[in-house]
């Protein structure tokens, strides 16, 4: 069964794409792309999330619980 994120992504849509215009490493660029694709609806699973980005499932769930758990702009650390 195909796994749905539950997270709140609290950054505007806006602010997510200044976000990743900021990030000097591919994987923090990466680590926000992922909350901007979630905010956006472009994927609805974690699994989709992941073939998208090129990353395991286990790595997406890590960084959006690494997210939930910090908030703002954290994820990015």
């Amino acid at each position: 069964m195909p796994v749905v994120p539950k997270i709140d992504i609290v950054e505007s849509v806006e602010d997510l794409k200044e976000l990743m215009k900021q990030q000097k490493s591919s994987l923090a660029y990466a680590k926000v792309q992922s909350l901007y694709f979630l905010k956006m609806g472009e994927v609805e699973t974690v699994r989709h999330l992941a073939v998208l980005m090129g990353r395991g499932e286990r790595t997406i769930h890590r960084w959006l619980s690494f997210y939930k758990k910090r908030r703002n702009r954290a994820i990015i650390i």
